[in-house]
């Protein structure tokens, strides 16, 4: 069993993930498909017919919340800036050891200004090193991983698959 469905109801469960098992009962089809509908709605909404060549404002749907960019001058610093997300986006498509290298500056100053681990700095002049012979062994390292807190939406089916099986 590589995962457990978490906030879907037992007849969700079985029709569709068949013997996946569950610890807590959640939501059924009648909540998944009133939401659904509710999405629909807000998407094609009820109107008349439209005049050709509308020239006003396109209307949007309605802002939910849940995927909002605010200017970094309206609101507190954020990791990923829009302009960030397309440093990054550019250096995949272009194969740009230029824009990653863009990307990694601006991400990096970015986790310096807004993660605690951007405010920590090794101190190595104070440490005394560990001797290689004396470090773990990394077949015994591996044996305490916990693969149940890896979320399956973060990696993919085959890293998952392949998590679980080690």
């Amino acid at each position: 069993q590589l995962f457990q469905a978490v906030g879907l109801s037992k007849d969700v469960i079985a029709k569709c993930f068949p013997g996946c098992r569950w610890v807590l009962d959640g939501v059924g089809f009648h909540a998944l498909g009133q939401e659904t509908l509710g999405f629909r709605s807000a998407a094609y909404p009820p109107r008349g017919a439209l005049p050709p060549l509308v020239d006003r404002a396109v209307e949007e749907l309605d802002d939910l919340g849940e995927y909002h960019f605010r200017a970094v001058n309206e609101t507190e610093m954020h990791m990923n800036t829009p302009d960030v997300i397309f440093k990054l986006q550019q250096a995949a498509k272009d194969n740009s050891k230029n824009s990653y290298r863009d990307f990694a500056e601006w991400q990096n100053k970015l986790t310096e200004q807004t993660e605690i681990r951007g405010q920590l700095e090794f101190c190595l002049e104070e440490c005394d090193p560990i001797p290689v012979d004396e470090v773990e062994p990394a077949s015994e390292i591996v044996k305490r991983f916990c693969t149940g807190a890896v979320s399956f939406g973060s990696i993919s089916d085959e890293a998952h698959r392949a998590i679980g099986l080690a």
